[in-house]
């Protein structure tokens, strides 16, 4: 019985905290994006280097939507420093994906179209899973969310 519940820890930590990094990288990682003041001069860096943030940002989307499915209790850690709280960055999300859609360059609303699909999965798996977590609208699911884990809904700008 020690064994088993030994062997049962250390894949319950094997598991989920990559997960947790995972989640907490792509968090900083928006935030780093919308402190630098990149979402609003997206069409700026030309459609490669555009359509290469989006499409960075969609890939580590679609690994925290997968490691939350699999690992469902993921979702109950929360983050107290909002810079490393994905509930919270979902506002930047949203607000990347906004600027991807209306960029002067195919290749960055092709990105973004995609971001939206994941987004859209996200909540669908949000609300399907968890409760607490009610809204009609991906954006209202998602702030539901994000109060839930006892942040602001919003973009990761700083303030001022």
């Amino acid at each position: 019985m020690g064994f088993a519940l030994l062997s049962a820890s250390v894949s319950c930590f094997t598991q989920v905290y990559p997960a947790l990094a995972r989640r907490r990288a792509l968090a900083l990682r928006l935030t780093s994006v919308a402190t630098a003041g990149t979402l609003d001069r997206l069409d700026a860096l030309g459609p490669d280097q555009g359509a290469a943030l989006v499409r960075s940002i969609s890939a580590s989307l679609a690994d925290s939507i997968a490691d939350l499915g699999q690992n469902s209790e993921i979702y109950y850690f929360t983050e107290k420093d909002p810079r490393m709280s994905m509930p919270h960055a979902a506002g930047t999300l949203l607000t990347l994906r906004d600027a991807a859609e209306r960029s002067g360059h195919e290749s960055v609303r092709a990105e973004g179209r995609a971001l939206r699909v994941l987004i859209d999965d996200l909540a669908r798996l949000l609300r399907e899973q968890y409760p607490r977590t009610r809204g009609e609208s991906t954006e209202a699911v998602l702030r539901s969310a994000a109060v839930h884990h006892g942040h602001d809904f919003g973009d990761a700008r700083p303030p001022g």
